[in-house]
């Protein structure tokens, strides 16, 4: 179930209770009109003052909300220190060290640049805003990346805004536009494809010479993705060194 927020929660709660209000008052006042229909008519000055004086509560929370609406945080906004690999990763460690920049991103650098080169000039990327500025592409690029090669609550929005340096709502941002410019006809139609008999060939040839014959034809893969296994296999399992 999706979380509301403190304002969400205190509009919901001042919202029920001016309905609750507007319920009495219409009772109060209906026994105010019964009451004065067999009274004297009090002076008009003292009762536009006793009106004045007495604004129904129903009008005061009323206020109340347009204040809490009024307001675009209702706490003070504080300064979150966050880490600031993205640069590092990017200018750094990309060049200088790429065990740690494929560890990162789970890629190598032959292919983060392919993929930049795919989707740099898709319109998601160029909003022609002055006051919105985006991130870089390859930033992007990265943030996605980033989330695409981890599990669990590594990838949260929470944890990866604080690990790169970034706000929650660029990260969620940057994931969506590098998903939207990959599924683009152009750029899927280009890098996805099957293979031919000839490769699919060649591809069997080269499991039958680095595994075993049995394994020639596939076993629970299409595309030549290697799958990490937490445990020995029960048949050939000597053939593997990692699991």
């Amino acid at each position: 179930m999706q979380q509301k927020t403190e304002r969400q929660r205190d509009t919901d709660e001042i919202l029920e209770m001016i309905r609750i209000m507007k319920v009495l008052e219409a009772f109060q006042e209906l026994e105010d009109e019964e009451d004065a229909a067999g009274a004297p008519n009090a002076p008009a000055d003292d009762a536009a003052a006793e009106d004045d004086e007495n604004m129904p509560i129903s009008d005061m929370l009323m206020l109340g909300l347009i204040s809490l609406h009024a307001q675009h945080y209702l706490n003070e906004r504080r300064v979150i220190p966050k880490g600031n690999i993205l640069s590092v990763l990017l200018e750094d460690w990309k060049t200088g060290f790429p065990n740690f920049f494929r560890s990162y991103l789970r890629v190598t650098l032959a292919t983060f640049d392919a993929l930049l080169d795919a989707i740099q000039d898709d319109p998601v990327f160029h909003n022609n805003s002055d006051t919105a500025e985006q991130l870089a592409v390859d930033s992007q690029l990265a943030v996605a990346l980033y989330r695409f090669g981890h599990y669990g609550n590594g990838v949260s929005v929470r944890k990866v805004g604080l690990q790169l340096g970034l706000g929650f709502g660029t990260v969620v941002k940057s994931t969506r536009r590098v998903i939207a410019a990959l599924c683009r006809d152009r750029v899927w139609k280009s890098a996805i494809r099957w293979p031919t008999e000839e490769e699919k060939e060649q591809a069997k040839e080269w499991v039958e010479e680095h595994s075993c014959p049995a394994w020639r034809d596939g076993w629970l893969m299409v595309d030549g993705t290697l799958v990490p296994l937490y445990a020995c296999l029960a048949h050939f399992g000597n053939n593997c060194s990692e699991y």
